[in-house]
């Protein structure tokens, strides 16, 4: 059996997605975080029955997505 550690979705939005996501019964489970190698803002979100996500947009300009 394979185990994964999270799938990631790439988001125009994060926010806009976390609330769908938590009408599926997933929970934020990080604080918002950016990684500057990637170039990226993320946010993991678990669930009891179902693969931990990490929601990722784009960072726009060297700011905030």
């Amino acid at each position: 059996m394979l185990n994964f550690h999270h799938i990631g979705i790439a988001s125009k939005n994060i926010e806009t997605e976390e609330k769908y996501y938590e009408n599926l019964g997933y929970e934020k489970s990080s604080e918002y975080f950016i990684d500057e190698n990637q170039k990226i803002r993320a946010v993991f979100m678990e669930s009891s029955v179902s693969p931990r996500i990490e929601l990722i947009s784009e960072l726009r300009g060297g700011g905030h997505s």
